[in-house]
């Protein structure tokens, strides 16, 4: 399916897969089985436990198919696709984003998803990609921001205590 979808003949695309999903697997493999550093040139993976090593991975994962769930549930009826396979083609379009160096990948990652949704209208497609970087960036900072503030608030009642008092409103 993904083969039609992205324009490739089929044994490439298992062909792609099994060569990414075999440096992972590469990957996990010298992280659970040495227990000296991992070296990578004159950068070394200074983790001593494996649980160090893999626990990263897991929450990178879980990250992106929260961020797949996400859009997901925002896209329109016309995608008709499931969630695994919209998992990889998410992935894709986060990867040319990431490629591209754009900062947060932005029109490279909805360009490739609407060249990957050709029979969902693009008008849909953009609302919903709009509706996702609204959620998915502004959500999580403005829950920040609001504890920024109550951070601060909290740091400086004294200050604030001191001078309701002065003011005789205290």
């Amino acid at each position: 399916m993904s083969g039609s979808i992205l324009h490739v003949h089929p044994w490439l695309v298992v062909l792609a897969g099994c060569v990414l999903l075999g440096g992972v697997a590469s990957y996990l493999w010298l992280a659970c089985s040495r227990h000296e550093s991992l070296r990578y040139g004159k950068d070394r993976d200074t983790g001593t436990e494996r649980a160090h090593r893999i626990r990263p991975d897991r929450r990178c994962l879980r990250g992106l198919v929260c961020a797949a769930g996400v859009l997901y549930v925002l896209l329109p009826p016309q995608a008709a696709i499931g969630f695994a396979a919209f998992a990889g083609l998410y992935l894709i379009a986060i990867t040319a984003g990431v490629i591209s160096n754009v900062p947060g990948g932005v029109g490279v990652f909805e360009s490739v998803l609407l060249l990957i949704f050709r029979a969902v209208p693009p008008d849909h497609l953009l609302g919903a990609l709009l509706a996702y970087r609204v959620i998915y960036y502004f959500g999580p900072f403005a829950v920040a921001l609001a504890l920024l503030g109550a951070h601060e608030v909290w740091v400086h009642r004294g200050p604030m205590v001191r001078m309701g008092r002065l003011d005789g409103t205290g």
